[in-house]
């Protein structure tokens, strides 16, 4: 190998560890991820009831089972301020029960 090479190979080397940097998180990838699988799962019962299809709805119903492991309070309040209408008692009522627990 000849050094040009070597240098070469050494930023590549440096401009990969560089990017890594810029990664979220792991416990954020995890919340997020978990909102949109949550989200997913939601939007396949709601197609189920709208197009009165079982199968919508199990599928959705089956996916809520991995989801629950994964289910924190900044997901679940997410998916809370996500689904409900902005003036909602009942949205109220479900925020102040996460602050509570």
């Amino acid at each position: 190998m000849s050094s040009e090479e070597k240098e070469n190979q050494d930023v590549e080397m440096e401009e990969a560890g560089s990017s890594e940097s810029k990664v979220a998180p792991p416990g954020k990838d995890k919340d997020l991820l978990t909102f949109e699988d949550a989200r997913e799962a939601l939007k396949l019962v709601e197609r189920g009831v709208s197009h009165k299809e079982t199968w919508y709805i199990s599928r959705g119903v089956r996916s809520i089972q991995t989801i629950r492991k994964r289910q924190n309070d900044a997901v679940l309040r997410r998916l809370i301020v996500a689904y409900f209408p902005t003036v909602s008692a009942t949205k109220d009522l479900l925020l102040q029960f996460l602050e509570e627990v």
